[in-house]
């Protein structure tokens, strides 16, 4: 009887356990899950992951276009928004790159990657993702190679368009790249050096393209490993370029960069591999905090009302796109009635009087309303805008305006008839009080009279001394191909820079002075040009007292017919960033010169450099001031075109040829073998010194 009761007992404590356990696991099953655990993968997906399933919600996938400053035309991409996809939510965006001959369509057309993302949101695999599909070939007038022009295309074009016209995240942590083949090395080219922009990175099947190690992690992988969140490699390991991703794995294994690698057994370079990369990919991005939705942006820091502020540097916006501007960088366009931009943490101090923009107008213009915190928040100022004849036809628009003090985001909106209103270039803020002209270098006022109490200093010019300037022009080996390093960081005061861009990382400012430290070019390349060391040698013949100011006006890829006055569309550029050097009180003493990479061979090409430099002269009232060419590499493929380069002091007046001769290729340039190594550009900038200060005798 005992061991019957026994049993009994036992039997209902199991019956009652059991119960439990199933309510519990009942439950467990009813909740969503939105994440995989990254262990878990990578793995082979289920059969049908990439079949249509008419049981669940399916995303959209449609066509964009965008104005590329990279190509200077309109481009189109592809661009997948999940099901449900809601203005009222904030979504995480994964740029998915194509193969050497595809372009947008190739993903869509053969790898299903919306139906592939349709399933993983539908099984609660993923949170939901925007997915776009660009064409990662940015071919264009004077651009000679498509593919790395995309690195600009997409960093200051399609990724600024598409934060500024869906509603995304806008922060690093919610961004990702990945592609295959062509697309996977330009990948690991974008992401790897820019992973503070691009932390979840995919290469599967990497082609050729990928670029060399010290390039990739040009600091030894302290940046990677500071903000890396995902590194994906994938190959299949009958793929006959799996060399490419063995060279990146063992870069990052010997240096201990984490990083997935998942090799497929026997698969070859195809959509075998490809597609369930995807799928991994996806996931593990989302493990590791892609679509995370409890990290917010922090608050920029304040910035002051009384200073410059670029249009095209908000911090979110409606409708509107950057362009290229002819007063140098860029500027905001195609501005339609209701369109707004709104820029964070503007600091108005005590107050301000009043209201300047910068602006252009091919119709009749319009109205900027200018609002504080919120598009419906307190207007302080309306400032109409005329029509000027043109949309780069550039003139300053002025307004009253009261109400602000202390810290606002500003929200200017846009107000007027039907079409485009009138292209922004900047806009800025006049204090109720007086400012001087002292401690500017470009006219504006940023030293306080004696009734201002807050002191505002930048970089000053001098006042009595001279101001040297000198004018950069030509394409990559100007603007800089090796990489900058630590020696030729170190800054003197007295050597300035014209800003060439907004570069955050140097607090540089587009068409402002700084102190000169690379790159003086494009803040993406991270490069030495011959310009670096030019102006560190010439400083050192200069009086105590005067001052070195570089203007760098090259661009990469260019041919000579995009600098000039008769069709060019870069002269009007340099013309202005020129201008501005001279009403700084700067003094135009000579032009270093180094292009013809895009242009090799061809004859008439000597006669063009000619009448650029005569234009220039003239427009710029430059009188016969000195002209200084460079040799091109004489190791390689461009080398015959030296021929050309020393018959132009035959034809120019005061003009001489920096020699180029023992200066060696980059070792990291394997694709083209034009760019100067690192302590070649230096040698180069030397030579341009000492040629110049021969000429101008000092």
């Amino acid at each position: 009887m005992e061991s019957e009761t026994l049993m009994e007992e036992i039997s209902r404590k199991m019956k009652r356990t059991f119960s439990i356990l199933a309510v519990l696991l009942t439950v467990l099953l009813a909740i969503p899950v939105y994440s995989v655990a990254a262990e878990t993968l990578p793995t082979a997906p289920p059969s049908g992951y990439d079949q249509v399933n008419s049981n669940i919600s399916h995303g959209q996938v449609s066509y964009i276009t965008y104005q590329s400053t990279a190509t200077n035309s309109q481009r189109r991409a592809r661009i997948y928004l999940p099901p449900g996809y809601s203005t009222n939510n904030k979504y995480s965006v994964m740029y998915l790159l194509h193969g050497i001959g595809g372009n947008e369509d190739e993903w869509y057309n053969n790898g299903a990657p919306n139906v592939i993302l349709d399933n993983l949101i539908a099984a609660g695999k993923i949170q939901p993702f925007i997915l776009v599909l660009p064409n990662g070939n940015a071919t264009g007038t004077g651009v000679s190679d498509g593919w790395e022009n995309f690195t600009k295309d997409m960093i200051n074009s399609l990724v600024p368009y598409i934060e500024s016209n869906y509603s995304v995240y806008t922060d690093a942590q919610h961004r990702a790249i990945a592609g295959l083949s062509q697309g996977g090395a330009q990948s690991l080219n974008i992401g790897l050096p820019n992973v503070d922009k691009f932390p979840y990175i995919g290469g599967f099947s990497s082609s050729p393209i990928t670029k060399q190690v010290n390039q990739l992690f040009p600091d030894g992988g302290t940046k990677v490993k500071a903000n890396l969140k995902l590194l994906f490699l994938s190959c299949g390991t009958a793929d006959g370029l799996i060399s490419n991703n063995n060279r990146v794995r063992n870069y990052c294994m010997s240096n201990n960069i984490p990083y997935t690698e998942w090799l497929l057994q026997g698969n070859g370079h195809d959509w075998s591999v490809w597609k369930p990369s995807l799928w991994n990919f996806a996931q593990m991005a989302c493990a590791a905090g892609f679509t995370d939705q409890t990290t917010s942006t922090p608050t920029p820091d304040p910035i002051s009302a009384f200073t410059q502020i670029e249009a095209e540097s908000f911090e979110n916006q409606k409708g509107v796109q950057s362009e290229t501007c002819t007063e140098g960088g860029q500027n905001v366009g195609y501005i339609e009635n209701g369109d707004y931009a709104i820029y964070s943490n503007i600091d108005f101090d005590s107050g301000a009087a009043s209201f300047q923009a910068r602006v252009a107008s091919a119709t009749s213009g319009g109205n900027i309303e200018i609002r504080l915190d919120s598009i419906t928040g307190t207007l302080i100022g309306t400032c109409p805008v005329a029509g000027t004849g043109g949309w780069q036809t550039w003139t300053d628009a002025t307004c009253s305006v009261s109400g602000a003090s202390g810290k606002h985001d500003v929200y200017l909106k846009f107000t007027g008839g039907s079409g485009y209103l009138f292209n922004l270039n900047w806009f800025k803020f006049t204090a109720p009080y007086s400012m001087g002209i002292l401690g500017s270098v470009n006219g504006q006022s940023l030293t306080p009279t004696l009734t201002q109490t807050s002191i505002v200093t930048t970089t000053s010019t001098p006042t009595a001394a001279k101001f040297h300037c000198f004018l950069l022009l030509g394409q990559s080996n100007m603007a800089g191909y090796a990489l900058a390093e630590a020696s030729d960081k170190v800054e003197d005061s007295r050597v300035l820079v014209l800003g060439y861009d907004n570069n955050t990382a140097l607090g540089r400012v587009t068409n402002k002075w700084d102190v000169a430290c690379p790159p003086l070019h494009a803040s993406w390349l991270n490069a030495i040009g011959p310009g670096d060391w030019f102006g560190k040698t010439m400083i050192q013949k200069v009086p105590a007292g005067d001052t070195i100011g570089l203007i760098p006006c090259a661009i990469s890829g260019e041919k000579i017919e995009t600098f000039m006055k008769s069709g060019g569309t870069k002269y009007n550029w340099i013309i202005n960033r020129a201008k501005i050097a001279q009403q700084s009180g700067g003094v135009i003493e000579g032009i270093i010169f180094h292009q013809g990479e895009s242009n090799s061979g061809d004859p008439s090409w000597p006669g063009k450099v000619k009448t650029l430099v005569e234009d220039l002269r003239k427009d710029l009232n430059l009188g016969d001031v000195p002209f200084l060419p460079g040799e091109l590499l004489y190791s390689g493929p461009c080398a015959g075109h030296n021929t050309l380069v020393n018959q132009l002091p035959s034809m120019i007046s005061n003009c001489s040829v920096v020699s180029a001769s023992g200066l060696v290729v980059d070792p990291g340039d394997t694709q083209y073998r034009l760019h100067f190594s690192h302590d070649s550009s230096v040698t180069l900038g030397k030579r341009y010194a000492e040629k110049m200060i021969q000429a101008l005798g000092w």
